[in-house]
């Protein structure tokens, strides 16, 4: 039986070579879209063994939507807003001297992008993600499961345990710290104290609202603030910075979206506008955007 002639697709190889996408990988991407083709397959139609895939060329403008995708995120990544810009000379100082140290700002400017590119660029670094209205013990149980830590016995042993794991780490960043916040000033104090103790070991940063801020000031003793070695509030974009991030996500309607987009999670509204219109049209896009009480 004559052995069928390969028509290798170079307009697939190339793609897939622009990608930077393994086979093994972009079969990851494809599986979340609902597509199941194997990596040994995708290996097949790159080497024109089944250029007849009837799926190929739905995967080619899947990758052709990935390199676009990843073209704009490296753009984006280059923008940094004079709040992100403070916010990464906090936390790079707080990692190089071991501190303790407190970030706040509203929602939605990019304090949690800014922790998690941090985090990717450094070493040694921990992200804990507080939940909301969590006791002293569920505190502890998150943090020994995010160090991958023996959940069980007293507050006392989880704590020990923590703290020994953190000896070996560089710095431990609280997202969203403002969801400590407590009914009761002893408990909040008792949670904060958790984290000032930790500080003797490896840096610590609390990150979240202004309302973080504003509970510390009101309950907090004095000794926990002359433990603090650095501090940041940060301020609402610039109306400009809105503008340009517009700009790099390709936001038409760029005034009408950054204007929008003030006092109602800026950045993350933003980006909420752009993935909707690559999908439905910006006009479309804007109008399910809920615009608060009529």
């Amino acid at each position: 039986m004559e052995a069928q002639a390969r028509i290798i697709d170079f307009e697939f190889a190339d793609l897939l070579k622009l990608s930077g996408l393994t086979f093994k990988q972009l079969a990851s991407i494809l599986r979340e879209k609902g597509i199941n083709v194997s990596p040994a397959m995708l290996c097949m139609i790159k080497n024109g063994q089944k250029n007849s895939h009837p799926l190929k060329e739905q995967i080619k403008e899947i990758l052709k939507e990935y390199i676009e995708q990843s073209k704009e995120e490296k753009e984006t990544i280059k923008f940094l807003t004079e709040a992100q810009r403070r916010m990464l000379s906090v936390l790079e100082a707080t990692y190089e001297d071991r501190e303790f140290a407190l970030i706040v700002g509203p929602s939605g400017i990019g304090k949690t992008y800014i922790v998690e590119k941090f985090a990717e660029e450094h070493e040694g670094v921990v992200i804990y993600k507080v939940a909301k209205a969590m006791s002293l013990g569920d505190l502890l149980r998150e943090l020994c499961k995010v160090l991958k830590l023996p959940e069980w016995g007293t507050n006392y042993q989880k704590f020990s345990r923590i703290k020994e794991s953190l000896k070996g780490k560089k710095m431990l960043i609280v997202d969203e710290a403002d969801l400590l916040a407590d009914e009761s000033p002893n408990r909040f104090l008792r949670k904060i104290e958790i984290f000032r103790e930790l500080a003797n070991v490896c840096a610590v940063v609390l990150v979240g609202l202004p309302e973080l801020d504003e509970a510390i000031y009101a309950n907090v003793k004095s000794y926990i603030y002359s433990r603090m070695g650095y501090y940041a509030y940060l301020k609402e974009p610039e109306p400009q910075e809105l503008i340009k991030y517009c700009e790099l996500k390709g936001i038409k309607n760029i005034r009408q979206v950054a204007g929008a987009s003030i006092g109602r999670g800026y950045f993350r509204y933003i980006d909420k506008v752009a993935k909707r219109a690559k999908k439905i049209g910006e006009e479309l896009a804007l109008s399910i955007m809920y615009a608060g009480k009529r």
